[in-house]
This record gives structure tokens, C-alpha cells and sequence, in this order.
């Protein structure tokens, strides 16, 4: 795709041919031909050649100047005035052969109406092809600061409408992992404190009818104290 500067060089070209045509055009209209004075199917063609002449190269003219602007739509300003001269000359070149004019001048006609509507053509097709190339470098950042937010979109939303099997490998929260190494733990080597794993414990209170009622046991005779001295050994037999 071609950028705006390339797009405005390829529409400068065209004032070489515009150019051409317009110094061709009205140096034959203007200084070389003159309009007929009598009227008759021959020297009707005739006038329409010469007013052809002379209007399509002020046309080419003007077109030539547009050209330097580097604006896309000189192309098809461009385009429409060359097919309309094409179609011109070659009508009044046909309109010659029928009044009996049948002659080298009018194969040139011709020729010349021919190259008139190829041109035409050719930047009515670059007109149209070179239209989605025209967006600026700011226009360019603008979408993109427009666009970015449903972007960012786009992973939360393949998350929600992802399959059930890529939702499964997604590793679990901490509670869950804690909950899970905390049964096979207890599966494996016995219970674990949950305080150990970074758990809260989950206490149940005691119902009132499981709380035994039976008086506290006495001291032992010596006291308390007794029970963590040294043991006697026992008499020798």
C-alpha cells in the first residue's frame, strides 16, 4: 500500500501528460486550425474537432496545474476530462469519414481519441485504487487509541468462551491449593495442623450436654512438686 507521499508523487506524474496534451491541443486549436464557416456533415466534424481543440486544452491546462497540488482528486478531474476529449475527437472524426473525409488526418483522429480515453482510464483506475491509502499518520495513531480499549477486551472475552478443558489446567487460588495439599496430606502421612499451611482453623463449639460435670481429682499426697523430683531407687534385695 502506498502512503500519502507516494500517493501525491504518483499525482504530480501526471502534469508531464497533462502538459502534452494541453501544448497539443492548443497549439492546433488556437493556431493551426480554424472553425469552418460553412456547415455540411463534413465541416460539422470539423467544428467539433476544432472546438474540441480548444476547450479540452484549457481543461488540460488547468489540469496541469492542479497536478503539482499532489491531491487525489486532480485524478479523476483528470480522468473524466480526457474521456470526454477522446470521445469528441473520435465522434467527429466519424462524423468526417460520413461526409465523405476518409483520410489520413482522420486515422490520426482516431489514434489520438484512442490515446485520449486509455489515459482517462488509467487515472480513473488510480483514483479508485489509491483511495484507501490516504489516511494520515495521525488519523492512523487516532484509531488506534480508539480501537485499544475493545483490544484489550479480546483476552477476557476468548477467557469467557474458551473451551471447558482449557478452563480446567488453570492453577486454583490459595485457598483451594492449601485445601487440596491439606487432604492429601492427611491421606498420606496422618493429619496436619491447618495452621501449618497458612489455614484458619475451623472450630466447632462444644455442645453444652458434652461438658463433664465430674468434681477435679485431688493433688497427689506429696503435692505437685513431688511428681518432678528424682525417684528413689528401690532397696537392694
Amino acid at each position: 500500500m502506498l502512503t500519502p507521499p507516494e500517493v501525491a508523487a504518483r499525482v504530480r506524474q501526471n502534469a508531464g501528460s497533462a502538459f502534452i496534451a494541453a501544448l497539443c491541443l492548443n497549439y492546433f486549436g488556437y493556431f493551426h486550425f480554424a472553425i469552418p464557416a460553412v456547415i455540411n456533415t463534413f465541416t460539422l466534424g470539423d467544428a467539433i474537432f476544432n472546438y474540441t481543440l480548444r476547450i479540452g486544452g484549457v481543461i488540460m491546462a488547468a489540469t496541469l496545474v492542479a497536478s503539482l497540488t499532489g491531491k487525489r482528486w486532480v485524478l479523476a478531474i483528470d480522468g473524466v476530462a480526457s474521456i470526454a476529449i477522446g470521445v469528441a475527437l473520435g465522434l467527429s472524426a466519424l462524423i468526417m469519414m460520413l461526409g465523405g473525409g476518409l483520410g489520413i488526418n482522420q486515422l490520426i483522429y482516431v489514434f489520438a481519441s484512442g490515446m485520449f480515453i486509455s489515459a482517462g482510464l488509467r487515472n480513473a483506475r488510480d483514483y479508485r485504487d489509491l483511495r484507501p491509502t490516504l489516511l494520515s499518520d495521525e488519523s492512523n495513531e487516532f484509531q488506534n487509541v480508539l480501537f485499544e480499549p475493545a483490544r484489550a477486551q479480546q483476552p477476557v472475552q476468548q477467557a469467557v468462551h474458551q473451551s471447558p478443558s482449557k478452563a480446567a489446567t488453570k492453577t486454583p487460588p490459595p485457598e483451594r491449593r492449601n485445601l487440596l495439599l491439606t487432604r492429601s496430606l492427611k491421606g498420606s502421612a496422618g493429619a496436619v495442623p491447618e495452621q501449618d499451611l497458612g489455614m484458619k482453623p475451623k472450630t466447632s463449639p462444644v455442645p453444652a450436654t458434652e461438658v463433664p460435670n465430674a468434681a477435679p481429682s485431688p493433688p497427689p499426697p506429696d503435692g505437685y512438686l513431688a511428681s518432678f523430683a528424682k525417684k528413689k531407687p528401690p532397696p537392694a534385695s
